[in-house]
């Protein structure tokens, strides 16, 4: 019984509780051999082509749309021309791009994960919670440990729930990167009519969030780990215990939800 109890109290308050997301966070596209593959693949066989297709249409309107007001002259023929190769090279080396914007997402996981998350916090909250699940199964007797498994059930459930959550977010990211990076040669195309206001601009500051995303997500979870050792009540019975270290998780698996967004409003982009 004693080990049982132990091991439910190590998954729902060890110091692995969050421990996964760095491991998770730190897998880039590149990871997966075969996934990336497919990607390159759709890059290079649909969306260029269709994105130099575009570019043109976007070019053939520009050049039409100046002739016909009358404002086709050596200025604006040289402003074109100059706006054409800045399109043609952004559309043709979109993909380059994009896998330097998630190198640098890599990079900021990596700054964070140097850190190190509080694994001696963590645990500190896991042997509390043994001592005092000690005191009140009266160290470990039968019929008192059977009700205290019990007790631990719903906590156990939440955690878990919480775990498959965050885990569920971290490979949302990974496939956003990858389907942006396919897409790149399509969105950036309009930068011919909209410059650098337009939605090509804003697709690789999007792209960028995504990838500073696994750095805040990576931030919210040491952050965690860190403030729940702290804010937890000292003294505190087990229920309460547990409970005050639950709502920590809670209310980290929600923010780590907004993450997305919170990268966002670093980068400049809705």
């Amino acid at each position: 019984m004693k080990e049982t109890i132990e091991n439910m109290i190590d998954y729902i308050a060890g110091a692995d509780f969050f421990g996964s997301i760095g491991q998770i966070l730190l897998q880039g596209p590149a990871d997966y051999p075969e996934a990336w593959a497919f990607v390159k693949s759709i890059f290079q066989n649909v969306a260029l082509p269709l994105g130099f297709i575009l570019f043109l249409i976007y070019f053939l309107i520009a050049l039409v749309d100046k002739n016909t007001t009358d404002t086709l002259n050596i200025e604006q023929i040289f402003k074109m021309l100059l706006k054409f190769l800045v399109a043609l090279f952004l559309v043709q080396n979109s993909l380059n791009i994009v896998e330097t914007l998630m190198s640098w997402g890599t990079l900021m996981v990596n700054k964070v994960n140097s850190a190190g998350l509080s694994a001696g916090t963590m645990s500190g909250i896991a042997d509390d919670l043994k001592a005092l699940a000690a005191e009140e199964t009266g160290n470990y007797g039968l019929m008192k440990s059977l009700g205290f498994i019990i007790k631990l059930i719903l906590p156990w459930a939440i955690t878990w729930i919480i775990n498959i959550i965050i885990k569920v977010q971290c490979y949302v990211r990974l496939f956003e990167m990858m389907i942006m990076a396919c897409g790149a040669p399509i969105a950036t195309a309009d930068i011919f009519l909209e410059g650098t206001s337009g939605g090509a601009i804003r697709y690789l500051k999007r792209m960028l969030a995504v990838a500073l995303q696994g750095g805040i997500m990576l931030m919210i979870a040491m952050l965690f780990s860190s403030i729940a050792g702290a804010g937890i009540m000292s003294g505190a019975g087990f229920s309460e215990y547990v409970g005050s270290y639950l709502v920590f998780g809670v209310a980290a698996c929600l923010l780590i939800g907004k993450s997305n967004q919170i990268a966002r409003d670093w980068v400049g982009v809705s």
